[in-house]
């Protein structure tokens, strides 16, 4: 029998564990963990990668588009 401790998963997107590849297109806000920066124009967006996502698809969902983001990853 396998104890609960082993079958607890952490969530997908907990620091450390980030595996959304819309992760890589952003850095760190030194300080604020909720804060990141893209990569492309600078931005920083608030409330993580759903927000993130919005900002590099250009699809102004919740936060502005991004104007410099590469055609390969706003898709």
């Amino acid at each position: 029998m396998t104890s609960k401790s082993s079958m607890l998963v952490a969530p997908k997107n907990v620091l450390g564990n980030r595996s959304d590849i819309a992760w890589k297109h952003c850095n760190s806000v030194s300080g604020d963990t909720r804060k990141r920066q893209c990569k492309y124009c600078q931005k920083v967006v608030t409330w993580g990668v759903y927000r993130l996502k919005h900002h590099l698809a250009s699809t102004q969902k919740d936060v502005g588009a991004c104007k410099d983001v590469i055609d390969e990853v706003e898709k």
